[in-house]
C-alpha cells in the first residue's frame, strides 16, 4: 500500500475508504467530505436534466445528456459525464 502523507489542515484525509469503496466494487458514495458543492453520484438516480453537478470519488462532473448508473470515473472523455476537476 502506498504512503499516506498527512492531511492538509482542515481537511479529512478519506483515501482509505475511497480505495476500499472502489476496491470492493460498491455503488455507495465514496465523495471525500470536502466535496459539499454537489451531491454524491447515485447509480441508482436518473439524471435527467442536462448540466446536473455531482461529485465523485474526489471530483466534481455535470452531465451532458440524460444518465442513470454510468460512474462518472468511467465514461471518459466523450462519455456522459463531463470531468470538472477536483473538489
Amino acid at each position: 500500500m502506498a504512503e499516506q502523507r498527512p492531511a492538509a489542515a482542515g481537511r479529512r484525509n478519506s483515501g482509505t475508504r475511497v480505495a476500499f469503496a472502489a476496491a470492493a466494487g460498491s455503488s455507495s458514495p465514496s465523495t471525500p467530505a470536502s466535496c459539499t458543492g454537489a451531491p454524491s453520484w447515485a447509480a441508482t438516480t436518473a439524471y435527467a436534466t442536462t448540466g446536473t453537478k455531482v461529485s465523485w470519488k474526489g471530483h466534481y462532473y455535470t452531465n451532458r445528456w440524460w444518465s442513470q448508473g454510468e460512474d462518472p470515473t468511467t465514461t471518459g472523455q466523450w462519455g456522459v459525464w463531463n470531468d470538472l476537476g477536483p473538489c
